[in-house]
């Protein structure tokens, strides 16, 4: 159990942040990269960004004090844990997996809960190969923060640059726009031309949004028939800021298309004797269904966690606490489906707290 909470988390964060990595295809960065939005928009962005500080500071005053005393490698901790705390919208903004924004969540909701705060810390401290795993972690998930961060900023610099002399679309109405093309893209800087052909099609077709001309004509005019074609941000904001409903709008219109689109796939599977679940499928419910199963144990064995002091106790309530707290579950659950070792060690250190645990038990019985 002591390494569950550490071992399994850092580790699992570090497999999850290099998977993206090797997964995830950015375009060509530019060749500089401006610290704020063009002139147009500074006294905007300026304030967005005072914004964005201050809800970082918000994060962090949530943190529990550093102990009296505190050691070099409490210090260390600490002092990492702050480089890697993002806010919701930071999260939620960044064109990275769902799965690692899970895990992303996770980390931002788990320290602030004492216990669990704790039982990393003494991890950290205690035990080397999570001491290095956490460092690893640490500078990847910066990294790969800071890419998403940077590709954000250039796209929608590109857009104000762009709509600059024609409509004059607001830096807010841009950065909307972006929070859906987040969820429109999954995870991906372009998406396919085809597809927003056939989300139009939906909005026309099995929704019936009225439209004065029909953007698919002006997608096959702009970019031909080829379905390999794929547009980034910029360019699809330049295709929607033409239309008479505004991009935000219009925006909006194909998320709903999207999952008027989905729901009709799943009905579709549901009505259509869809294939059963691959072999890979399979073990990811059995994995899943496990993780789940643990923490019902989890559950019935809470109220005879030790009491008194001790690092040992200190890790052993952490865990507790972390089981109870949904991001963190989350996080964990992606973690241990996701990953062949990090499930293997999981489910060993399960056991040996079973064992634990089961002995309190019977020792309560006897008393």
């Amino acid at each position: 159990m002591k390494y569950y909470m550490g071992v399994v988390a850092f580790l699992g964060l570090a497999l999850s942040s290099l998977a993206f990595v090797s997964q995830t295809t950015r375009p060509p960065r530019a060749a500089s990269t401006s610290l704020l939005y063009s002139s147009i928009v500074f006294e905007e962005s300026s304030t967005d960004l005072q914004q964005n500080v201050a809800a970082s500071e918000q994060l962090r005053s949530k943190l529990p004090p550093l102990r009296p005393n505190v050691t070099a490698l409490e210090q260390e901790f600490r002092t990492m844990l702050e480089g890697i705390l993002y806010t919701p919208q930071e999260i939620n903004g960044a064109l990275i997996s769902h799965r690692l924004k899970a895990i992303l969540h996770g980390i931002s909701a788990s320290y602030y809960e004492a216990d669990v705060y704790r039982a990393f810390e003494v991890l950290y401290e205690d035990y080397l190969p999570l001491r290095v795993a956490g460092r690893i972690v640490y500078r990847k998930l910066q990294s790969i923060m800071e890419e998403s961060q940077n590709y954000r900023q250039e796209q929608i610099e590109s857009v104000v640059r762009k709509t600059t002399t024609t409509t004059n679309v607001s830096l807010a109405t841009v950065e909307s726009c972006w929070m859906v093309y987040v969820m429109l893209a999954k995870d991906q800087t372009r998406i396919p031309v085809n597809q927003i052909q056939q989300l139009f099609q939906v909005l026309e077709k099995e929704m019936e949004v009225p439209m004065a001309a029909s953007p698919r004509k002006k997608l096959t005019a702009a970019y031909g028939k080829d379905g390999d074609t794929e547009l980034e941000f910029d360019e699809l904001m330049t295709l929607l800021n033409k239309e008479t409903t505004g991009p935000l709008e219009s925006m909006q219109q194909l998320l709903q298309a999207e999952k008027v689109q989905s729901s009709m796939v799943r009905h579709h599977h549901n009505n259509n004797n869809s294939p059963s679940l691959s072999k890979k499928e399979r073990r990811h419910a059995l994995y899943n269904q496990r993780y789940t199963e643990m923490l019902e144990k989890f559950g019935k064995w809470k109220a005879f966690i030790p009491s008194g002091e001790g690092r040992r106790l200190d890790i052993l309530r952490g865990c507790f606490t972390g089981s109870e707290n949904p991001k963190v579950v989350e996080a964990l659950r992606v973690i241990y489906t996701d990953y062949n070792a990090l499930r293997l060690s999981g489910d060993w250190i399960f056991n040996v707290v079973a064992t634990i645990m089961n002995r309190r038990l019977h020792n309560n019985k006897q008393q």
